[in-house]
């Protein structure tokens, strides 16, 4: 009886390295090491919140 391969564990998380530039918790790598041994996306500098696009050509309403 024939058994197939094992299922490869899941792959490092792909980390935007332009995010990453000058970050001091991950040192620019944008993923970092859990204490379980685990590769993480660094809540620093790879969180999406963190870096929306915001639109500064208007200034807020009263500071007109």
């Amino acid at each position: 009886m024939t058994y197939g391969a094992m299922a490869a564990p899941d792959s490092n998380p792909r980390a935007n390295t332009a995010l990453a530039a000058g970050c001091e918790l991950c040192y620019g790598w944008g993923s970092v090491i859990t204490f379980q041994g685990r590769h993480e996306l660094c809540q620093a500098c790879q969180s999406p919140i963190a870096h929306e696009c915001h639109d500064n050509s208007t200034p807020p309403s009263g500071t007109e």
